[in-house]
């Protein structure tokens, strides 16, 4: 009933013109019970799509969004972006078959450090710490190994994959001093423009974290940057501070943006200090 009244109601009428971006981690294709925090098992990823198909929104591709922004380019009504951080091996060999059965195209954010390092994932460690409760070392598991080189080259030849920065060790930019933090995003970028011979011009801060002094130093390098502060954007949004629901495996966070709860909640930050 809930996701009936999101499509006819909410769906149609006050996200028609609100840009809507979502933000996946890792996707494993075990069938376990409890997944790593920021993780879900392909069941929950599946049911995720199979809901935003079903509300009738419009899928688009970040190069869309950056098209729209720079040169007001009309997007579809409904439109969604999704977007994919860190790097794992599990973006080519368990989303992106999803993404393929829905025509769903979809932003991939790499942490260049990361690449070619197999075992163990350096994304091990906030894994192990999440949850005791995943049977499989994770350590060994494939679904956790990182993306190598030739598999970033062969996933930017898709048609419906698009590459970009997360920096180079995921750190919280914030607590670092401005020409580390800058290093960070600025050789993330040259490392990918390196192995793929292209202009790369999609970042989303790792964790979500910036100081404005870093946003202001990155924005002449990238069309869009995204952050994980909730709710939807607007044509008139900034596109170098793009909001971004980051998704785990409850269904009712997905309703949630639907259903503007992440807007109103945006309408208070002033009072709330943020």
């Amino acid at each position: 009933m809930i996701d009936a009244i999101i499509k006819h109601f909410f769906v149609r009428t006050l996200h028609k013109k609100r840009i809507c971006v979502l933000c996946y981690h890792s996707v494993s294709s075990q069938q376990r019970s409890v997944e790593p925090q920021r993780s879900l098992n392909i069941d929950a990823f599946e049911e995720h799509m199979r809901i935003l198909v079903g509300y009738g929104v419009n899928f688009i591709s970040a190069s869309q969004l950056e098209q729209h922004y720079q040169h007001g380019a009309a997007l579809p009504s409904s439109p969604v972006l999704i977007t994919v951080d860190d790097g794992l091996r599990n973006y080519s060999t368990t989303m992106l078959p999803v993404f393929e059965e829905y025509q769903i195209p979809s932003v991939l954010f790499i942490t260049t450090d990361f690449v070619d390092i197999q075992t163990p994932s350096p994304f091990v460690r906030w894994v192990e710490q999440s949850t005791q409760d995943v049977i499989l070392p994770v350590s060994v598991d494939h679904d956790y190994r990182m993306l190598t080189t030739h598999e970033i080259v062969e996933l930017a030849k898709h048609p419906l994959v698009e590459i970009g920065a997360h920096t180079r060790t995921h750190p919280y930019l914030s607590r670092l001093e401005h020409a580390e933090a800058l290093n960070e995003v600025l050789n993330s970028k040259s490392r990918l423009e390196e192995i793929l011979s292209r202009d790369i011009r999609y970042f989303a801060y790792p964790h979500g974290d910036y100081t404005e002094g870093i946003a202001q130093a990155i924005k002449p390098y990238f069309s869009l940057i995204f952050t994980i502060n909730r709710g939807s954007n607007g044509s008139k949004s900034s596109p170098h501070k793009l909001r971004r629901d980051s998704l785990q495996g409850d269904l009712n966070q997905l309703r949630y943006h639907f259903l503007g709860i992440y807007d109103m909640i945006r309408l208070l930050d002033p009072i709330r200090g943020k």
